[in-house]
């Protein structure tokens, strides 16, 4: 009987010391994400965040060690939009490159396909002429899932 009752009072001795354990906070974890092709090679942003004012400038970025993808509005809404609506650059280590649509035309189209208070969601296309280098590169099958900060 007595080694009945050390065993119950170990027991529970055991049960209150895991009880008054701190639980650690779960690890923040981005959810954003991006992904797209350059000229059929597909790229995904290692950091995807959009940021936008109140009056309006809101611009969503994809990035990773290689490049950046930026995409900038006045207003965001669900909604398609096309080149006179918002402007987009792949930026490299290299170099930038901007559309230069008044001049080539650059075709471009975003969609917001979803739009909280803190997150966007949809999908982006462009090309690029730099005018300097005289270098064309097409962006496709741009997908983006990011929260607004």
């Amino acid at each position: 009987m007595k080694y009945n009752s050390l065993l119950v009072s170990a027991a529970l001795t055991i049960l209150s010391l895991n009880a008054c354990k701190k639980s650690e906070p779960p690890p923040l974890v981005s959810t954003s994400s991006m992904s797209y092709k350059v000229n059929g090679v597909v790229a995904n942003a290692e950091s995807t965040y959009a940021v936008g004012a109140a009056a309006g400038n809101f611009t969503i970025y994809g990035i990773n060690a290689s490049q950046t993808v930026v995409i900038s509005m006045r207003t965001m809404e669900v909604g398609s939009y096309d080149m006179q609506d918002f402007t987009a650059r792949l930026e490299t280590t290299s170099s930038i490159y901007i559309p230069n649509y008044s001049y080539y035309g650059n075709p471009r189209t975003l969609k917001i396909t979803s739009l909280t208070k803190d997150r966007v969601k949809g999908t982006f296309e462009f090309t690029i002429n730099d005018t300097t280098d005289k270098v064309s590169k097409t962006v496709t099958d741009g997908v983006f899932d990011c929260e607004i900060r």
